[in-house]
């Protein structure tokens, strides 16, 4: 029989298949799970080199499966040369002079970038202006992205360096409602949807190679210090994305998480890129495995695509990113390559819009072996609700993101569509195998805050939030969407996600039980050991 390297005891043992805990250990050989079972029954497996460890009362289970972040966003955001406070701002000129004063602490940037500054912060205050910026920092081009990513404030500098360096024209059709503008037709700084993606985004999304690896580095101990040890990349749908610093890394053996990666989705026929990224990022650690497109926006700025009208906005529901056409043919076209696409989509209608376009590439595919997704579905019409589990698609979900909205969608779409806004407890209910995730960095990584949201559903004040308790879900349920969800969503259950003989040795140890702990206590927990294919990455 094979002996155990580590066997690791506790009396609360979660192993995610199912929403409950047993007192036992687990058995870990090489790089896999040997075994999962009682005290008595772990004893054949050790031997006099195995490494024992008893953690009483304290919480073992899966590591974390982040199921949607932005990797390289998220290592620039979290560095020295990242503006990343401006959430904490309560108007447009005190989130200005935050601007300043980092401008002025950072004099050798050749140009200032963030993230995090949110309408709903301000009073749901009218949009900033590049003036506001041009005070601050008048010397230097200056790119703030929204939280909600999807919006940029730049000054005139940034504006001038994207129209001269990168070709950029206000005036061109496709991003009519996309530039805002000003009474007198010039750019107001504000960039939505497309023009920012095409064009501002790139600037706050991709640390330059000088520092690339750097950041990119400490993310990654920084993460596996909080659990996680497998990661959805969901950045590839942006322009300049690469992953080189991942794939050195990789190939210096430093790579302490999985990390699967999704390119944008693009209607060519033959996937020719998706193909040639296959080849080249293949390993159990760095892999392409699906495709990433965006349906619609977000309803804090009126780009979320609805099925009826803006509450506050009647003119409007919002519109798609693209075409119908061009999101029926691309989801086709890489399902038949055997590739799984997920589509970011926020209202009802994306919603829909994404259900209809699986539901034909189904009738012409064979889609059971692969793994669609829908992600962040923050409202949904509940007649779209059982066709997920109809369909295997899987909801992707961030609990966190619902205390970030701070009730806005209450007026934005009204309190009969917010009954449907994050509903958790019904996906599950209807049979959808449920995943969450963070959407690092639109907030932070860190999951005990999001299983507390997600557990709670209260706001940020600690008090209820949203108009739908109802769609709490229990710590078991939380922790298997954390775990198991996000490894379905990779169509990877079969290899980490559940503590299971024979899959990877990804696993975590708690400093508690989060089952036996009141809710508040949740967001204090932290890990005291991060185990990674059978390798201590992480000690407390």
């Amino acid at each position: 029989m094979n002996k155990a390297d580590y066997v690791l005891y506790s009396d609360s043992i979660f192993t995610a298949e199912n929403e409950n805990t047993f007192s036992g250990g687990v058995a870990i050989k090489a790089n896999r799970i040997l075994s999962v079972g009682t005290r008595a029954e772990l004893d054949a497996f050790i031997c006099s080199n195995t490494e024992i460890r008893d953690y009483g009362d304290r919480l073992i289970m899966p590591g974390f499966v982040e199921a949607h972040a932005h990797f390289p966003a998220g290592a620039l955001f979290s560095s020295s040369y990242f503006l990343n406070d401006l959430f904490d701002s309560k108007s447009e000129q005190e989130c200005a002079e935050m601007v300043h004063n980092f401008a002025q602490k950072h004099p050798d940037l050749k140009r200032i970038i963030g993230q995090g500054w949110f309408p709903a912060c301000w009073g749901d205050a009218a949009l900033p202006t590049k003036f506001t910026l041009d005070n601050a920092v008048p010397d230097k081009p200056v790119y703030l992205a929204a939280a909600d990513a999807h919006t940029g404030w730049v000054n005139s500098k940034a504006l001038k360096e994207l129209t001269e360096n990168y070709g950029f024209d206000p005036s061109l059709p496709e991003y009519t409602n996309d530039v805002v503008k000003l009474p007198d037709g010039s750019p107001s700084g504000v960039l939505r949807e497309n023009a920012w993606f095409h064009f501002g985004a790139a600037m706050v999304n991709q640390p330059d190679a000088e520092i690339d690896e750097e950041v990119e580095r400490k993310l990654i101990k920084d993460m596996n210090r909080f659990g996680i040890t497998s990661l959805c990349e969901m950045s590839g749908v942006l322009p300049g994305m690469n992953y080189d610093a991942l794939e050195r890394i990789e190939k210096s053996g430093d790579l302490t998480m999985r990390i699967y990666l999704y390119p944008g989705l693009k209607d060519d026929e033959e996937q020719r890129e998706l193909h040639q990224l296959c080849r080249r990022f293949h390993s159990e650690r760095l892999c392409v495995i699906g495709a990433k497109g965006m349906v619609d926006g977000v309803t804090s700025t009126y780009t979320g695509f609805l099925l009826e009208p803006y509450a506050d906005k009647p003119e409007t529901r919002g519109a798609t990113l693209n075409p119908r056409e061009f999101y029926e043919k691309a989801v086709l076209s890489a399902n038949r390559h055997g590739f799984g696409v997920r589509l970011h989509c926020i209202a009802d209608g994306s919603v829909q819009l994404a259900l209809d376009c699986f539901e034909k590439s189904a009738e012409v595919n064979d889609t059971s072996k692969l793994r669609n997704a829908i992600e962040h579905i923050e409202n949904i019409h509940p007649d779209d609700i059982p066709r997920f589990a109809k369909m295997n698609i899987v909801p992707s979900m961030q609990p966190r993101h619902l205390p970030l909205e701070n009730n806005e969608k209450i007026s934005r779409i009204g309190e009969a569509r917010c009954r449907w806004e994050w509903p958790f407890r019904s996906f599950l209910d209807a049979g959808a195998t449920l995943a969450f995730g963070t959407d690092y960095p639109v907030v932070d990584y860190d999951p005990f805050a999001s299983i507390f949201y997600a557990v709670t559903r209260v706001g940020y004040d600690g008090k209820p939030t949203g108009i739908n308790p109802e769609e709490a879900v229990t710590i078991g349920e939380t922790l298997r969407a954390y775990t198991y969800g996000g490894a379905y969503s990779t169509n990877r259950e079969k290899e980490i996600g559940t503590l299971s003989p024979g899959k990877f040795a990804d696993l975590i140890v708690l400093d508690r039980d989060l089952f036996r702990v009141p809710p508040g206590q949740i967001p204090q927990c932290r890990v005291l050991l991060t185990m990674m294919d059978g390798k201590i990455v992480y000690e407390a």
